[in-house]
């Protein structure tokens, strides 16, 4: 398979090669939420705001897979990178079965619960049917979500970013084919409405879900059961939910964290919360690149700190900071003076235009800062530092931005919000730094 060897050659080109791939993979998972938003819209108003309120359960859902996704990779880099073959092996086959066995009981819990959980999210007597056919299904099929989601996560630890790649852009073209079969009708399939789309998702998964099995058995061998004992595999799972579990939380707590912001937003107006949920969107897809190369990182960082490669870490971590500052300052000044230009493309209201522009005309300033959250977060967890990296998120949202929010906007309006994000955005970057410089220096010593 198309692996990247970590362990030689020039830092950078080891990066791009392994990030490049990431791209693609990162913006099929944009496009999966948007392509199935967009079927749903077609099939009524009732369904879509329905789909509004499933969207941050199964969010949630997904988060802790990508917790203990996250847990087995950065085991899996150190072990590759340590030349313990068996042992990458032996983590990612306790990580699958860690999966399978936490998303089986999540899934009864969640059916049990469907309606008082989404009567306290603000379900109504109209969509909450709805809801409850929609995720009568899809709790159903959980599990066919973790093959998937922990594959992308070890693949990428390994140095294979293009099969990893592949595996989420075939989730957005599986979405894209079945969402209109299973939601309309196609030949001797009937049209299911709302619940063809739980269906669709499901059936996308299958293929999938078989697709990584044969990846990482056939291909890549890296499942065994050699040496499968009980106790081996709880120690296993220690292991790797001591990561996957803080991570798991910092999934779910950001989205917490900017349902507050967007609360806050909506004092001000229905225009604002339109600007800032497409302006947040635009945001995340200009910072993709920065994104794959935090994730890029933790598998460099993961195999090298393996290998005890101390300056191979160190060229690689002031290249890529460097890079996040350059690509900060082109996303400051394309979205600064371009702003009110790209919002032409979503909407025409003359509110939204201005706020859209006001969010842009501040918030630009801290993205030469954003790029060093997400690489030292990623650092932070190769370098088995969980909760050093969950703090500077938690740090960043409910430390600075929040408070600020909540502070700055009785002053300044919704540009206070804004403000805050600015400030929480550089203060968190400078941290980062700190922290990173820090616990770098404690790891290196010890690898030397």
């Amino acid at each position: 398979m198309a692996r990247v060897n970590l362990l030689e050659g020039k830092e950078s080109s080891v990066i791009v090669k392994l990030a490049t791939p990431m791209v693609l993979g990162l913006l099929s998972v944009i496009g999966v939420s948007l392509v199935d938003a967009y079927f749903v819209g077609k099939i009524g108003t009732n369904e879509l705001v329905a789909f509004g309120f499933i969207f941050p359960v199964m969010f949630t859902f997904n988060g802790v897979i990508l917790g203990i996704g996250s847990g087995a990779s950065t085991r899996v880099a150190k072990a590759v990178g340590s030349g313990n073959i068996l042992q990458a092996k032996r983590i990612l086959t306790d990580a699958l079965l860690l999966g399978v066995s936490l998303v089986i009981v999540l899934s009864v819990i969640g059916k049990l619960t469907i309606d008082p959980v989404f009567t306290m999210l603000g379900a109504t007597h109209e969509t909450l049917p709805l809801i409850r056919d929609f995720m009568h299904i899809w709790y159903s099929g959980a599990v066919l979500v973790t093959f998937p989601m922990i594959s992308v996560a070890v693949l990428v630890a390994i140095g294979n970013t293009q099969v990893s790649s592949r595996l989420q852009m075939s989730v957005m073209l599986g979405n894209i084919i079945f969402d209109p079969i299973f939601a309309f009708g196609f030949l001797f399939i009937p049209a299911m409405g709302f619940c063809g789309i739980a269906v669709a998702m499901l059936i996308s998964r299958i293929f999938v879900l078989f697709y990584a099995l044969y990846v990482l058995i056939k291909k890549e061998k890296m499942v065994t059961f050699e040496r499968l004992t009980i106790g081996r595999l709880l120690l296993s799972w220690k292991d790797i939910l001591y990561i996957g579990l803080p991570n798991a939380g910092t999934n779910i707590i950001m989205p917490v964290g900017f349902g507050i912001i967007t609360r806050m937003a909506a004092g001000f107006g229905k225009e604002a919360v339109a600007a800032i949920a497409v302006a947040e969107r635009v945001e995340t897809i200009a910072q993709i690149i920065l994104l794959a190369l935090a994730n890029s990182m933790g598998a460099f960082v993961g195999q090298n700190s393996g290998a005890g490669n101390v300056q191979r870490i160190r060229t690689g971590t002031r290249k890529v900071m460097q890079f996040s500052f350059y690509w900060g300052g082109i996303m400051l000044v394309g979205l600064y003076f371009f702003a009110d230009r790209l919002i032409l493309l979503f909407n025409t209201d003359p509110k939204v235009i201005e706020i859209f522009t006001s969010y842009f005309h501040i918030m630009a300033f801290g993205y030469v800062m954003v790029g060093n959250i997400f690489i030292v977060q990623s650092i932070l967890n190769a370098f088995i530092m969980p909760f050093h990296a969950s703090m500077l998120m938690i740090t960043r949202i409910f430390i600075l931005y929040v408070p600020f929010a909540i502070m700055l906007s009785s002053v300044m309006g919704i540009n206070g919000i804004f403000c805050a994000g600015l400030i929480a955005n550089v203060l968190t970057g400078f941290v980062s730094i700190i922290v990173f410089r820090r616990q770098s220096k404690k790891v290196f010593s010890a690898m030397q």
